[in-house]
């Protein structure tokens, strides 16, 4: 969708440009001096669904806690598109050690919006975004799209999230020089960090179209393990990275359908 690639481009520069790619832990440089820093950049851009477009992002690392990030973008076109968006990562919940929070909350109205829900006339015998659906098989919409995401992550007290809750790494021209949390074996009691996560979901999305007049609603909740055995999250040179997912919409509340997902990723590093 269009505005996924627009999103996505934002993001990307916003993390590049303030280094928001690690973890849990503070990024030092080689005198060991702690520098909170701050993106605030306008820009404008061109597509179908926005039209000529101005928009505006702010990122900070380093607040509200040191360990901690807040991104922020907000745009609106001449197509009568515009959208908000807020990201906070790795927000320790109070009067706790070990548990953490990534939040995602998006508001957003879209002009000729490409969803994948069934309703095309030209593919009737076919389940849109399905694996073996056509890439044209969608509607185009006019609507509201608004959605959250919380990511809950209990850091477990094994390996180096035995003793290292928050790291100090120690970073020289984007290069990890100390404080390493990862990468030295595949014991996971021995090295890496390990997280259990809960992340409940919820995303509402206006259908508005010659072929659909709907509302398509999800909430549930995602399980999941996380093995970071990465040396440098930022940019790793050894080491590896673990996920297993279990997603599930119970149908329940206002729910549109109830749904399973259970998938995996697994990413290997080497130094070359």
């Amino acid at each position: 969708m269009h505005r996924h690639v627009v999103l996505g481009s934002s993001l990307f520069f916003v993390l590049i440009c303030c280094n928001l790619a690690y973890g849990q832990s503070i990024m030092v440089g080689p005198d060991g001096k702690f520098e909170k820093k701050v993106l605030s950049v306008p820009y404008a851009f061109y597509n179908e669904s926005f039209g000529l477009a101005g928009a505006y992002a702010y990122a900070v690392t380093g607040w509200p806690q040191k360990q901690s990030a807040l991104i922020s973008t907000a745009m609106v076109g001449t197509q009568a598109s515009a959208m908000g968006f807020m990201m906070g990562k790795d927000l320790r919940i109070p009067y706790t050690r070990r548990l953490f929070l990534d939040a995602i909350v998006q508001a957003g109205y879209f002009q000729e919006n490409e969803i994948y829900i069934d309703g095309n006339p030209d593919f009737p015998d076919e389940r849109a975004g399905s694996n073996d659906s056509d890439e044209d098989d969608f509607v185009e919409s006019d609507g509201w799209d608004n959605f959250f995401r919380l990511r809950f992550k209990y850091l477990l007290p094994i390996g180096h999230g035995e003793h290292q809750i928050i790291t100090t790494q120690v970073v020289d021209q984007g290069m990890l020089v100390d404080g390493a949390t990862g990468g030295e074996s595949w014991n996971p009691f021995v090295s890496g960090l390990t997280y259990l996560e809960v992340k409940p979901f919820y995303r509402w999305q206006e259908v508005d179209s010659d072929e659909v007049q709907e509302n398509v609603r999800t909430n549930g909740i995602e399980f999941s393990l996380f093995r970071d055995n990465r040396d440098f999250k930022l940019n790793p040179s050894k080491g590896s990275a673990l996920r297993l997912k279990f997603n599930r919409d119970f149908g329940w509340l206002d729910s549109s359908n109830s749904w399973t997902v259970v998938d995996g990723e697994f990413d290997k590093y080497f130094s070359l």
